[in-house]
């Protein structure tokens, strides 16, 4: 149905955004964004205004009773203190100079929809009132879970400002807080919510929470200042979003697990604890394109994969985060494949230790990249890593650990076409026992030297059969070479020397020299 009403989306939303440099003052009124519909729509079954009588003193749940599938309710300005409860397909929408607002002071969700399809626009969702009791759910495992004060994000008990369960709803020109609880709840294999130019702020949990297969869509929007998760995904849940900024978030930016996966383009995500992006348990794929994560300063990374099986990164930028990307699967189960990273196009800088870290049972790739400025180490590597056209540069602070590259004993490392230049101490740390593949290579303009290798003792390598057995045990793989193989690779103006073999200053034993073959 075609509306003859001025149509303003959040491209002014978003200019105010960008243009305060991060965000909207925290506690910013949705008064001082301009409404959707500022007069009132065509094909009105409902006309709802503050006051009137026959809604109960502005009441909405009446006429939502009343209406018919495929009804139009149009909310006029205002406050309304309500609940409301969607059954069947309706469309509701709020018109006038400013956003409707929907205040529920009492435990319960503002708006729970279970009808087939709808849609709600242009109003404001508010929750101050009804205080959490705790709520005890037994687990898949046969456990309790018991949070005093809390409700259990999982409980279909717990309640949100928009909860849609197994429902179809689109979402446009929104702002939820919820004072209590999650912005938005979405559970059920047939829940699939798309959010369009709104606003999930400063809710008292995550500001969108998926369970159970439900499928989320967001464009054009703001997620801010929300005192758990920005959004959380679990049990197969799926979040696809572009275009958007992420900010604030008293946990982590997006946090998967148990199969859980997204597909995020076009994004900000910034000033948050524990990561931007934070993989759990079991997480379903993930990708990430043309986004910038910053700003995660005192938690894992900008991007961690604690747990699941395949994330990608292109063309991203990831600055300013205690960690660039951090792949150390210790939430995934004995046993499960490796995690596998996949990093393109993409620059890594300005992280408080190191751009990427890579440990244990981690399969990453670096392609074509940037890694520049991270304050310990370009790349640190205790697991699989192949990089190729990429340049690692200025990276460390000095010392005899810092290093554009770093690997581990029991690790392994190929690389091609790749530029590794004035890092902080040497170019690169490749640990005896490391199996090195590196072609096609220049290493140069280091205070230290381009290569240095610590070798291991003799009593040190008693325990190199149990590391090693993990390590090919969790990369599912029969054997690791202990050689290092080096083709055209170039040193120059590294004032420690091209290489080195490293031994330490304690004991009289005996180190064992990797074989390098093609260096002299």
């Amino acid at each position: 149905m075609q509306l003859q009403t001025r149509r303003i989306g959040l491209s002014t939303i978003l200019a105010v955004f960008v243009t305060t440099g991060g965000g909207l003052a925290m506690g910013a009124s949705f008064a001082q964004l301009t409404s959707l519909y500022e007069t009132q729509p065509e094909g009105c079954s409902h006309v709802i205004k503050p006051g009137w009588l026959w809604t109960s003193s502005g009441l909405i749940s009446d006429a939502v009773s009343t209406a018919q599938d495929g009804d139009r309710i149009c909310i006029a300005s205002g406050e309304y203190k309500d609940a409301i409860t969607i059954t069947k397909p309706l469309e509701i929408i709020g018109y006038g100079e400013t956003p409707p607002q929907i205040i529920s002071e009492t435990a319960q969700d503002i708006v729970q929809w279970h009808a087939p399809g709808g849609k709600i626009e242009n109003l404001y969702l508010t929750q101050i009132g009804g205080e959490p009791s705790g709520s005890q759910v037994t687990g898949q495992n046969g456990t309790t879970v018991f949070r005093a004060g809390q409700p259990d994000y999982f409980s279909q008990d717990a309640h949100s400002g928009f909860t849609v369960v197994n429902a179809r709803v689109s979402l446009n020109n929104m702002h939820i807080r919820n004072d209590v609880y999650s912005g938005i709840y979405v559970l059920g294999p047939e829940a699939n919510v798309q959010i369009t130019g709104s606003i999930i702020s400063e809710n008292a949990e995550a500001g969108i929470l998926a369970i159970d297969r439900a499928v989320i869509s967001l464009t054009n929007s703001i997620i801010r200042d929300n005192r758990r998760e920005g959004v959380r995904l679990d049990t197969g849940a799926s979040f696809q979003a572009r275009d958007f900024s992420l900010s604030g978030s008293g946990y982590s930016g997006v946090f998967t697990q148990n199969g859980a996966s997204f597909d995020i383009s076009d994004a900000r995500l910034s000033d948050g604890n524990a990561g931007g992006i934070v993989m759990g348990h079991c997480s379903g794929p993930g990708r990430l394109s043309d986004s910038h994560i910053s700003g995660y300063k005192d938690g894992l990374a900008g991007i961690a994969m604690r747990g699941g099986e395949n994330l990608t990164l292109d063309r991203m930028q990831v600055s300013g985060n205690s960690r660039g990307v951090s792949c150390l699967p210790v939430l995934n189960a004995p046993g499960s494949p490796p995690l596998n990273l996949v990093i393109t196009n993409a620059e890594i800088s300005e992280n408080g230790t190191d751009g990427v870290d890579v440990s244990g049972a981690c399969n990453v790739q670096i392609q074509n990249s940037l890694i520049t400025k991270n304050r310990d180490r370009g790349i640190n590597n205790g697991g699989v890593l192949h990089v190729s056209g990429t340049k690692i540069t200025r990276n460390g602070s000095g010392g005899h650990h810092s290093a554009g590259v770093v690997t581990d004993a029991v690790s392994e490392i190929v690389m091609r076409d790749t530029l590794v230049s004035e890092n902080a101490g040497n170019g690169m740390i490749l640990a005896a026992g490391a199996s090195v593949d590196i072609r096609d290579v220049v290493i140069s303009g280091h205070p230290e030297a381009g290569l240095s290798i610590p070798l291991q003792r003799e009593n040190q390598r008693n325990s190199r059969p149990i590391q090693l057995e993990r390590f090919l045990a969790q990369h599912q793989r029969n054997g690791l070479s202990e050689d290092m193989t080096f083709q055209s690779v170039k040193f120059s103006q590294n004032i420690g020397g091209a290489w080195h073999f490293v031994r330490d200053a304690y004991g009289d034993d005996a180190f064992v020299e990797p074989q390098l073959i093609g260096l002299e």
